[in-house]
């Protein structure tokens, strides 16, 4: 599954990255925010795509513990 080795490796990625240099990749980040919210990952139907994203959406919430991320509706969806 390439989706799956895509986002192993971003995960991998996000899990290098220093919190205080969260604001200067913030914009960086962006689009893989964004592609980690969209209910084909959310929701898809193999587990260890979910397990992935949930890593990643976890990596990037402790990066952004100081500025949320997303706003609640997101969250909600997410949690």
């Amino acid at each position: 599954m390439k989706a799956l080795l895509k986002l192993e490796k971003l995960d991998s990625l996000l899990y290098e990255v220093n919190q205080s240099d969260w604001r200067s990749l913030n914009w960086a980040l962006k689009p893989s925010m964004l592609a980690l919210i969209q209910p084909k990952f959310l929701e898809h139907p193999c587990e260890g795509v979910r397990l992935i994203v949930a890593s990643c959406l976890c990596e990037i919430i402790k990066l952004a513990s100081l500025i949320p991320p997303y706003n609640d509706d997101i969250m909600r969806k997410v949690f």
